[in-house]
């Protein structure tokens, strides 16, 4: 359905927004502040469209909303793509082994109009989407991420602890405090844990709820997980059933209060409700009432991403939990890695400093392995990449079940600097199956890579640079059939390939692709015939190629008619289409 998919691409839109390589360049070129209210206006709407999607069949209005927005989300997801092929160049200006051609379009006056322009295309873009969005007469809430079937359903107590949970301690101790603290007028105060989803906020609520002292303070405990099921009847079972160690059976909601106040009437307890998503104040209040029948000091955690379910509530404190430093995520990563006594060495630790601090910066527990999702490889040597690339970690998270991570996850990888790496391990590829995006970057010694492409079947964007020896000629075994296999990819760049002679024979089948970058190939003459069969490619950038930047000017150059299906050209740095 229209409005199932644009969740996913708003999604994708935001993962694109919060991309290291992108926070990183945006304050270089401005456009933070842009940046920023897009990603803010994207969120906000990427969040009531789960309930627009129940609505969507019933209600023609919430049809025609979500048919407006489907243009626009497209727009903004080009338009980012833009950006992040610039994003890539300007990194490339970081090597020793770049060219002073990329640093003149980096310069300070070139960054400066460049930085303008993008951000009138975004503020323009925003505008649109904001319009969109007032322009919506119905009400649609914000609804829980629907989970893999794994994760679908929480267990209804959840309170014991995980694994390995380190960096909380601070945390932990302002919890405790207000959960033994006496100063509260009422008899039963609420405290609430907000956070963005996977931060930490179940582990935070379980530190606090096994504590000793805790335990010590309260006659009764008690941990409800509320998800998206807020009814006041199924909570108050759910109460009763950590009580008494048994769900009540077929009981009507007057029957279930009084058994409920027998249990708790003047007992001093602590209840934790995880995960709550209600914004309904008349649903809760009917809750509020009916836990104030305990005794003098009672307490009632909440967990929640939802800020305004923290004001509706009416929390006496609220405790907005933030992500851990890189070396506390570092030492939890390590914990679950490496086996216990395990000598890490230098080469292991600055790895996996680099995977938690771009790949997990919300690290918090390890009731899971975390998603490994960018890897970037430098200075190293072949034998790195083949261990890396072999790595898996396994986690035992019962005494029944296994789950094992693997370089399957990868969503990015940029190999940079590998002297000795000559091609790419073909046996080793099949376990990136997942991967999005290689970059390969200042390996003078590779020469072949085609074959290896063929399992990288969902690679969307793809960059090779400074690889003096790289050659895509037909000569390379096979190289016509691997191609074949990226159905997804949309961006190439071949910057400083000074052996590319001519494009791979394989690209006419990549018939996604939607943007090509060709830098400083002084030897690449001309183009393909077969050009034209790129029939989604929508952007064409030529740069420092001198022979065959002749023969691409507009309407007199000699491959003129291979590429002026292309709706945007660029020819050393100026649009002739």
């Amino acid at each position: 359905m229209a409005e199932a998919i644009l969740f996913n691409i708003a999604g994708g839109i935001v993962s694109k927004l919060a991309s290291p390589s992108l926070q990183e360049t945006k304050l270089l070129w401005a456009v933070q502040e842009e940046l920023d209210k897009l990603r803010t206006t994207v969120s906000t709407i990427q969040a009531v469209l789960l309930d627009a999607e129940k609505k969507y069949s019933q209600s023609h209005e919430v049809k025609v909303w979500v048919e407006s927005l489907k243009e626009a989300f497209y727009d903004a997801d080009d338009l980012l793509d833009e950006f992040s092929t610039d994003v890539l160049l300007k990194q490339m200006m970081t090597s020793n082994k770049m060219v002073k051609e990329v640093r003149l379009f980096f310069s300070s006056s070139n960054q400066f109009a460049y930085g303008l322009k993008m951000a009138r295309k975004i503020k323009k873009l925003r505008s649109k989407l904001d319009g969109i969005a007032a322009n919506k007469k119905f009400l649609l809430n914000e609804l829980p991420e629907k989970k893999l079937p794994m994760l679908e359903e929480r267990e209804q107590t959840h309170s014991s602890l995980p694994q390995v949970v380190v960096g909380r301690e601070k945390d932990k101790k302002e919890i405790v405090n207000f959960l033994l603290s006496s100063s509260c007028r009422e008899n039963v105060s609420i405290i609430s844990i907000v956070g963005i989803g996977g931060i930490g906020k179940t582990t935070l609520a379980q530190l606090a709820y096994n504590d000793e002292t805790v335990k010590s303070n309260f006659e009764l405990k008690m941990w409800v997980c509320i998800s998206e099921n807020f009814g006041v009847k199924i909570i108050v079972e759910k109460i009763l059933e950590s009580l008494i160690g048994e769900k009540p059976k077929n009981l009507e909601m007057n029957t279930l209060k009084d058994r409920f106040h027998e249990k708790i009437n003047g007992k001093k307890y602590l209840l934790v409700l995880d995960d709550l998503w209600n914004q309904d104040s008349e649903k809760w209040f009917h809750l509020r009432d009916l836990l104030v029948g305990g005794g003098k000091g009672s307490k009632i955690i909440v967990t929640t991403r939802l800020k305004n379910v923290a004001e509706m509530i009416r929390s006496e404190k609220k405790h907005d939990l933030q992500g851990l430093l890189v070396d506390d995520s570092w030492s939890l990563f390590a914990n679950m890695a490496f086996k216990q006594g395990e000598v890490i060495s230098l080469d292991h630790e600055r790895i996996g400093k680099e995977i938690v601090a771009k790949s997990c910066p919300n690290l918090t527990s390890m009731p899971l392995i975390p998603s490994v999702r960018q890897l970037v490889l430098k200075n190293a040597n072949k034998k790195s990449l083949e261990d890396i690339l072999k790595m898996k970690i396994l986690v035992s998270q019962s005494t029944s079940s296994c789950y094992s991570i693997s370089p399957s996850q990868l969503k990015i990888l940029e190999i940079e600097n590998i002297e000795d790496l000559e091609f790419l391990p073909e046996e080793l590829m099949p376990n990136l199956i997942s991967l999005q995006r290689l970059s390969i970057r200042c390996c003078p010694r590779i020469t072949k890579v085609s074959s290896a492409l063929r399992h990288l079947t969902f690679l969307e964007i793809l960059v090779f640079v400074a690889c003096e020896e790289l050659d895509f000629s037909d000569s390379e075994y096979h190289s016509d059939m691997p191609w074949q296999h990226l159905r997804r990819l949309q961006v190439l760049l071949f910057v400083n390939l000074f052996k590319l002679a001519s494009l791979p024979k394989g690209l006419q089948h990549v018939l996604t692709l939607r943007k090509l970058t060709i830098h400083n190939c002084p030897n690449l003459f001309s183009l393909p015939e077969w050009m034209g069969s790129l029939t989604e490619l929508q952007y064409l950038w030529i740069r420092e190629c001198p022979q065959l930047s002749e023969r691409c000017k507009n309407k007199m150059g000699a491959d003129w008619p291979k590429i002026a299906h292309i709706p945007n050209i660029s020819i050393d740095d100026r649009w002739i289409q």
